[in-house]
């Protein structure tokens, strides 16, 4: 896949600021428009009754990240970021081009078998995952790597450095 900064990139809704989804104050990006699972109760449902998409290019999403002095990290989230990866591991690779060092978590309900050749290629890129299925009537835990409350006591984070 060829690389450009224009690229436009299908989200599920507007990049937002918010403090929900890691320790520090992120731009939570819905990059993950479809979903393999079909997790009863799924805590997305609102996003797969969504038929309405926020378009936007690769550029443009850099500088809305650089332009906020509040961000220190990068949440790419939505359904299943990784049903989708070509796509966001370009996106990752040039937030990282473009000398963005902070934080980069990926959320996602594959379980780390299920995807290791994916994240073997996100080695060397410093990124934090979030990794396990949503697991309804299951318990909440805060994670202690990303200082948040996960849906799931299954759930857990990876730091693939």
């Amino acid at each position: 896949m060829s690389f450009n900064i224009n690229e436009k990139l299908m989200l599920l809704e507007e990049p937002k600021t918010t403090l929900n989804n890691y320790k520090k104050v992120s731009l939570y990006v819905p990059i993950g428009i479809t979903c393999t699972f079909k997790c009863k109760n799924c805590c997305n449902i609102h996003y797969k009754e969504n038929n309405r998409f926020y378009i936007i290019t690769f550029k443009k999403l850099l500088d809305m990240y650089k332009k906020n002095k509040l961000v220190d990290a990068l949440v790419l989230s939505g359904l299943e970021p990784f049903d989708n990866f070509e796509v966001m591991f370009q996106l990752i690779k040039y937030f990282r081009k473009e000398n963005t060092k902070d934080d980069i978590i990926i959320y996602t309900g594959y379980e780390l078998t299920e995807i290791h050749n994916l994240v073997d290629k996100l080695k060397g890129y410093n990124i934090w995952l979030k990794l396990g299925r949503y697991m309804p009537n299951s318990k909440t835990k805060t994670d202690v790597n990303l200082k948040v409350l996960l849906a799931s006591e299954n759930q857990y984070s990876l730091h693939v450095k």
